[in-house]
């Protein structure tokens, strides 16, 4: 019985560790850790939990970071038809998915959480890029 009880806690109360990274321009590693996250989560709200807890300034929300390490939402004009947006972007496990921060899913023990500053490039008419990283 004791036995049934402890394992009931254990899957009930499993903690697991995410890595979490940000990466600034030229992709120069800004913050990395191993941290424990209470799963099923989402990236956001694990993202929002860390920065707070290591005191790391931000401006945004689960929704999204609008800016950190003092590099925020910025406009490059190239030409009259061409113009790059910069702005943070994430990825989890190698992916950079199509959703917002808090309705992206962290339900793997091992996932690897990456922010980094990156830029959409728009040219003659058309977005051609999103989320390249900064060079």
């Amino acid at each position: 019985m004791k036995m049934l009880l402890l394992l009931s806690l254990f899957i009930t109360t499993q903690v697991y560790s995410v890595t979490i990274e940000i990466k600034g321009q030229k992709q120069q590693i800004l913050f990395q850790m191993q941290t424990h996250a209470n799963l099923p989560s989402n990236l956001g709200k694990i993202t929002v939990d860390i920065f707070d807890q290591q005191q790391i300034k931000y401006q945004g929300s689960v929704g999204g970071i609008v800016a950190m390490y003092e590099l925020g939402n910025d406009i490059e004009v190239v030409s009259d038809t061409e113009m790059k947006a910069y702005g943070w972007c994430f990825s989890i496990d190698g992916e950079v998915p199509e959703t917002m921060s808090d309705e992206t899913p962290v339900l793997n023990q091992d996932s690897a959480i990456v922010w980094y500053y990156a830029y959409a490039h728009y040219k003659d008419g058309a977005w051609i890029r999103q989320c390249a990283p900064s060079l």
